[in-house]
Order: structure tokens, then C-alpha cells, then sequence
């Protein structure tokens, strides 16, 4: 279970923070006040240091140096030490001293120490009086004064006379006794005594002072604001528990910020009430929307499906289709019609959303409606132009290319309505005549072009989500990029999936605002496809003759010649060749059908005499009908072998 986390009063908050602060600008008052007074002691002993080495060596200059520092008995010795405690007292300092050093640095030998306070003057002049040696390692400090370099920082030293701040100057000694070191020492715990007295004299008083008035302050915050902000917060549970506002609006206690804050509040929940109303009413449109919008996304789904695959022994074909939002414009058809061919259509309707999705599958019902029964493209747009141009309210338009593509012969045939040309495998644009979208004027006078497609050779058909697409740095993909893409691409899947890839890699993932539709079209190399059928020689059996020539699938002219030649030498085989079998084999290949008709009939050459030019009256009975054979075949031939009459007629594709 989830523990309640107490609840922090503002008031101790304010309390916490200002005891907080007094404490820290004790804290800090102190530590400023202390690092000030080190300072000013470091600061004026340097002053002080100097001083005292000019009082020193001016009170040396004069006196024989053996007069002063023969005996530590001596008059003028005691002279000497009063006159160096008065400049010590001068200095301020706790302990002034005069030392020669070795010649080694080794060692120390007092000339004199004298102290401020009585009691350690005394202390100082047995321990540290003339003559006194010591043998402590020279510091660093020493060495620089030594050396005439007068040194700005003191030494701290904590010793047995106390924790120290030394400041050392060089002393010339008179009559050529070379060099002395003087030095003066400062308390250092001195400056903790300043910081305690001005602490007491500054920081007390003003510690005082503003605790009153937080004392002060903390009486107004409650009085004035801590209690105006509880009554808004109890009102606050009571409106997020209940969902509705106070029966009664708070009054505002003072016309000031926390009455600002009261009257917002009002108003606040008056105002969340009306958009808590409008909110649920938008909702369950928003809802309503939703689901039309999805019911409208699975019909278009069902219509023209992301991808698509159809393939025979003479073509494979591959579609692909993905919107910018949840419905789109774009449209194709990959239709295999009955007699073997293949119908295509990509197409691009102008507008996005749901109107171009509704626009959109009336026009491909209606064009794929129209291509189906003309089996002309041109016709068919043309066709389908007028029929929309003439309920167009809503002056939308669409871009089209449709065609049909014979498996047999490797052509299509399409007409452009105003759509971007189509775009071989080899990377060649086609260039056919641009036509005008549909749904625009009356008559659009569109045109059949055709084009050859060789076994292994394919062709794109696109919409402008491919070329128009951009990256971040608003570049298009272009022409070039599509034309590089689908190079090399030997099925049709391939070149769609390859163009996909290569546009969803230039735009990286950036938001695209057009649909993207791609249909490929590859031709395929047909094997020789072999049809036969065994039949009795009577006219009635042509009828399964015929059934098997269907099976062709081929364009009408060329399916009604051959249909006329079988049927014309199946009934001289049915009445006059004395048959008791026959049979018909059909072998197709890429450019020719060849019809082999066999029977065990009485021995005949049809081909046994030279055509001649005579009248329909001169022909013997059933002359016509072998010279209207010859006539319709590209190449006839007839043998006798093993008892039977073996006809062949080949008809070039």
C-alpha cells in the first residue's frame, strides 16, 4: 500500500528557511570578519616589519656594537631591550627578536627577544637572551630574508611560545658583524578574538533585528496569506473529488495577489465545467469520427491492398501502395483478365483525407469498369473523363495511366492521363503523349501509345510520392535517384521493394505528405505450351477443337483465322477423308502456333497441286475451302506417315 506522504506546512517551511539563513549569515559574517582580520594583520605587519627594521638599525648605527651585545648584564644592553619592547609595543607585536646565523645556516645565536607583556619578556629573555643558540632548520622564510628578499608573507609557527605569525627583515649590523635577522611575531588566534568582538559589536544586534521581524513576517504570512491559501486548497479537493464547483464562490479577503488568486479560482472553475461539457462532446465526435475513419481505411484496404502480386508464364507483376495518413488518393488495379491478359492502372487523385479516399474508389470502379469492357485504355479514359467531368461539384481531378499487356505478343498498350511517364527497367523514361487529368473539360482527347516489352525487360508506373519525395534538406528524390533504383532489378517485386528502400532511406524518417504507389510490369520468356485433343471425325466434335484453340487467349483477328482454318480442314477430314480416329495438336512457342491435325483416313495431299487463279465457280467441290486454308496460314505442310494423313498449319504471332 502505497504510504501518504505528510503533509509540509508552508508556515514551518518559511520558519526552517529563516532560521536557516541566520545561521548561515552568522556563519558567513563570522568566517568573512575572521579571513579580514588575518589579513589586515598580514597586511599591516609587513608595514610594521618594515618599521621596526629601520627603528633597529637606526639605534645600531651609532653605539659600538660591543657595548650593546658584550653582556646581557650590561647598562647598555637593558637600554638596548627597553628601547626594542617599545618598538615591539609600537609594532603591536607579541614578541620581537634579533638573530645572527651560521655561516652553514645551521644555527641561531640570539642577540635579543623582548615581549609586550611583562611576564613574557621575562620568559623570552632566559630562553631566547644573548647568546642563546638554536639549532633548528632555517625556513624558507628565513632563507629569503637572509638573503635581502623581505618576504610579504608571514610564517605561521606554532612553538612553546604560542601559534604565531613571523614576519622577518634582513638587519645590516654596524661595524662590518655582518648580517642579523629580525623578527616580529603576531598571535595568530589574535584575529579569532577580533572576529568574537566585532561579532558581538555587529552580528548580534543585526541577528536580533531581523528575527523580529521574521517573527514579524511569519504573523502577516499567516494572517495574510497561509490562511487565504488553505480555503482555496480545501476548495481545490472538494472541486478534483466532486467535479464541480463550490455552491458558493470564495470571497476574496483583500484586493491583493492571494485575492487575484481567489477570483481566478472562481472563475477558473466556472470555466473547467464548460470545458469538461465541451470536452465529452467533442469526444464522442472525435470517437464517431474515428471509427468512420477506420471503416473508411478497411474499405480502401479492401479496394486497393498494400501490395499485390500476379504472375503467369508470360508476365509477373507486383503493386505497392502506402498512404500518407490514414486514407489517401492514390489507386492502382493489377487486374489478369480471361483471355490472358493483364490490366493496369495507377492513378493519383488530387486532395488528401477521406474526400480524396471516396473520389478515389468511385474512379477506380469506374475506370476499371470502363477498360474492362472496351479493352481499349484511350477509350476507357476518355469514357470515364466525360462521366466525371459532367458530376464534378466538387472540382476534384485525378491523374491516370491504364493499359493492358498482351502475354502473348509482350505489348501494352496504355494511354496517359495526365500522369508522370512510365519508367523502363533499363532506366529510360517512356515519353508518351501527357494527356490531361480526368475530371477537368470535356472531351480529353487521350491517345493509345504502345510499348514492346522483351522477355526480361519490365516497366514502372508510379505516382509522385516517389519523385517528390524530400529530405530535411527539402531535396527530392528526382527522376535521376528513381531511374538508378530500378537498374538491374530483373522481377517485379525486386524493383518495387528496391525503390521503397531507396526513398525511405533518402527522406531518413522524415514526415512525407504524398502517398506512395508503385506497380512493376516484367515480361517473361514462354516455353513452348503443347495442347492436344482426340476427338471422333464428326463435324459435332469441332466443338471441343474449338474449346482447346481458346485456351490460347489470343487477340480476336488472329484467334478467328486460325478458329476458321481448323474448322475448314476438320470438315473435309469429317466428309470425305473416310476417318474412324483423328486428333489435333496445338504447339505454341514465343512467335508461332503450330496446329497439327492427324486421321486414318483414305491418303490425301491437299497441297498436291499448285494454286491457280479461277472463278468461285470453276472450284471443285471442296477446292474453296483448301485454298481459303492455304490462304489464312503463314506456313502449311502434309505428309503421310504411319497410316495417317498429318496436316500442319503455322500461324506466326
Amino acid at each position: 500500500m502505497k504510504r501518504r506522504q505528510k503533509r509540509q506546512s508552508i508556515l514551518a517551511r518559511f520558519t526552517i528557511i529563516t532560521v536557516i539563513a541566520l545561521t548561515l549569515g552568522f556563519a558567513v559574517s563570522y568566517t568573512l570578519l575572521h579571513y579580514y582580520n588575518v589579513w589586515s594583520i598580514r597586511n599591516d605587519g609587513n608595514l610594521y616589519a618594515n618599521y621596526a627594521k629601520g627603528m633597529v638599525e637606526s639605534k645600531l648605527v651609532d653605539v659600538p656594537y660591543d657595548e650593546y651585545f658584550s653582556s646581557s648584564t650590561s647598562v647598555a644592553y637593558q637600554q638596548l631591550r627597553i628601547e626594542m619592547r617599545d618598538i615591539c609595543d609600537q609594532c603591536g607585536a607579541d614578541n620581537l627578536y634579533l638573530y645572527t646565523v651560521n655561516a652553514d645556516r645551521t644555527e641561531r645565536t640570539f642577540l635579543f627577544t623582548v615581549a609586550t607583556d611583562i611576564e613574557s619578556d621575562s620568559q623570552v629573555s632566559e630562553e631566547r637572551g644573548l647568546g642563546s643558540i638554536s639549532t633548528a632548520p632555517l625556513s624558507e622564510y628565513e632563507k629569503q630574508a637572509l638573503q635581502g628578499d623581505e618576504p610579504q608573507e608571514p610564517e605561521p609557527v606554532k612553538n612553546q611560545f604560542g601559534n604565531d605569525l613571523c614576519f622577518y627583515r634582513r638587519i645590516v649590523l654596524p661595524e662590518n658583524n655582518g648580517y642579523a635577522i629580525l623578527g616580529l611575531d603576531y598571535d595568530y588566534n589574535f584575529a579569532d578574538t577580533l572576529v568574537s568582538e566585532d561579532t558581538l559589536a555587529f552580528a548580534v544586534p543585526i541577528v536580533v533585528a531581523v528575527f523580529g521581524i521574521a517573527i514579524m513576517e511569519l504573523v502577516l504570512l499567516s494572517r495574510y496569506i497561509i490562511k487565504p491559501i488553505r480555503n482555496v486548497s480545501a476548495s481545490m479537493r472538494s472541486f478534483a473529488q466532486e467535479g464541480k464547483a463550490p455552491e458558493e464562490p470564495l470571497v476574496a479577503p483583500h484586493n491583493d495577489e492571494i485575492g487575484e488568486i481567489v477570483t481566478s479560482f472562481n472563475q477558473m472553475t466556472t470555466d473547467i465545467e464548460h470545458y469538461v461539457a465541451h470536452i465529452e462532446e467533442m469526444t464522442e465526435e472525435r470517437v464517431a469520427a474515428t471509427t468512420e475513419l477506420q471503416v473508411a481505411q478497411r474499405i480502401q484496404q479492401s479496394l486497393v491492398p498494400s501490395v499485390s502480386h500476379e504472375e503467369t508464364d508470360g508476365y509477373d507483376a507486383f503493386a505497392f501502395a502506402r498512404t500518407a495518413r490514414a486514407v489517401g488518393g492514390d489507386f492502382y488495379a493489377l487486374t489478369p483478365l480471361d483471355d490472358g491478359q493483364l490490366l493496369v492502372i495507377v492513378a493519383d487523385v488530387s486532395g488528401k483525407g477521406v474526400s480524396a479516399a471516396l473520389y478515389m474508389s468511385m474512379c477506380l470502379t469506374l475506370i476499371r469498369r470502363k477498360l474492362q469492357d472496351t479493352m481499349d485504355p484511350a477509350l476507357a479514359l476518355n469514357e470515364a473523363n466525360d462521366i466525371m467531368e459532367s458530376n464534378n461539384t466538387e472540382n476534384m481531378f485525378v491523374t491516370v495511366i491504364a493499359g493492358i499487356f498482351n502475354q502473348d505478343t509482350g505489348v501494352l498498350t496504355y494511354a496517359n492521363a495526365g500522369h508522370l511517364p512510365p519508367l523502363l527497367t533499363d532506366g529510360t523514361f517512356l515519353d508518351p503523349d501527357p494527356g490531361i487529368a480526368l475530371g477537368l473539360f470535356e472531351g480529353a482527347g487521350i491517345v493509345n501509345e504502345t510499348t514492346t516489352l522483351n522477355p526480361g525487360q519490365g516497366i514502372l508506373l508510379y505516382t509522385d510520392g516517389a519523385v517528390e519525395a524530400n529530405n530535411e534538406a527539402k531535396q527530392f528524390f528526382g527522376e535521376e535517384r528513381l531511374a538508378t533504383a530500378v537498374s538491374g532489378c530483373t522481377t517485379a517485386e525486386e524493383t518495387v521493394r528496391t525503390v521503397v528502400d531507396a526513398v525511405d532511406s533518402f527522406v531518413a524518417g522524415k514526415e512525407q505528405f504524398d502517398d506512395l504507389t508503385l506497380l512493376a510490369l516484367v515480361a517473361k520468356k514462354r516455353e513452348a505450351r503443347h495442347l492436344s485433343v482426340e476427338v471422333k471425325p464428326e463435324l459435332a466434335s469441332f466443338a471441343s477443337i474449338r474449346a482447346l484453340l481458346d485456351q490460347l487467349h489470343l487477340d480476336k483477328p488472329l484467334q478467328s483465322r486460325i478458329t476458321l482454318a481448323c474448322d475448314e480442314a476438320f470438315a473435309n477430314v469429317a466428309n470425305y477423308a473416310g476417318a474412324s480416329r483423328a486428333s489435333v495438336e496445338i504447339t505454341r512457342t514465343s512467335d508461332r502456333i503450330a496446329v497439327c491435325m492427324r486421321d486414318d483416313g483414305t491418303p490425301f495431299d491437299p497441297l498436291s497441286k499448285q494454286p491457280e487463279e479461277r472463278e468461285f465457280e470453276d472450284f471443285e467441290f471442296g477446292g474453296m475451302g483448301i485454298a481459303f486454308i492455304k490462304k489464312s496460314c503463314d506456313d502449311i505442310s502434309y505428309e503421310y506417315a504411319d497410316g495417317q494423313n498429318v496436316l500442319t498449319m503455322c500461324f506466326n504471332l
